[in-house]
Formats: structure tokens, C-alpha cells, sequence
């Protein structure tokens, strides 16, 4: 996650925090409810936060995995073409092995 987007979530906790105790308030008179409702607001935002940054992580894994694996394939495939070459290559040998062996 870069540093705008981070940025830009800790602003709205903040903001949701706010207005849930500005809310609560009004809803209660009893100030620690208020509190108590930012707290758990706050604890709410942040676990919407973790999840952000621990999907982000596990999508980047996720796409070094996937370019891990192309790179793997690319060299399978190379490794295959040469393999097929060289296959080719001892039975064209044959196949002019037993021709010459035919016209004698």
C-alpha cells in the first residue's frame, strides 16, 4: 500500500471515529459511552485497515508467485524445445541410417 492510500484510510478512521463519538453524544448523555463507542470504532477501522494491508501483501506474493512460475515455464518450455530438436535430429540420423542401408 503506498503512503497516499494509507494515508488517505487513517484519515476516514479518523473521521469515522469522530463522528461516531459526536454522535453518540447526541444519542447519550453519558459521556464514557461515547468513548467507548469511538474506542470501538477505532478498533473496528483498524481491523478494516489490517485486512487492506494483509490482502495487499498476500495479492503482491500472489503476483511474484505467478512471475516465479512464468519464468519456470519459459524455461521448461525452452528446455523442451531443445529436447524435441535433439530427438528429432537422432531420428533423422536413423532414418538416414536405414536408407542407406536399403540402397546397399
Amino acid at each position: 500500500m503506498n503512503l497516499r492510500s494509507f494515508a488517505a484510510n487513517v484519515v476516514l478512521i479518523i473521521v469515522m471515529v469522530a463522528a461516531t463519538v459526536l454522535l453518540m453524544q447526541q444519542i447519550s448523555p453519558n459521556p464514557l459511552v461515547a468513548v467507548y463507542a469511538g474506542v470501538l470504532m477505532f478498533a473496528l477501522g483498524a481491523l478494516i485497515l489490517s485486512l487492506s494491508l494483509r490482502t495487499e501483501r498476500i495479492e503482491n506474493q500472489f503476483m511474484a508467485r505467478e512471475r516465479m512460475v512464468r519464468g519456470n515455464l519459459e524455461d521448461f518450455e525452452t528446455r523442451m524445445t531443445q529436447r524435441y530438436d535433439r530427438t528429432m535430429a537422432r531420428i533423422d540420423e536413423v532414418i538416414t541410417e536405414f536408407s542407406k542401408r536399403a540402397y546397399r
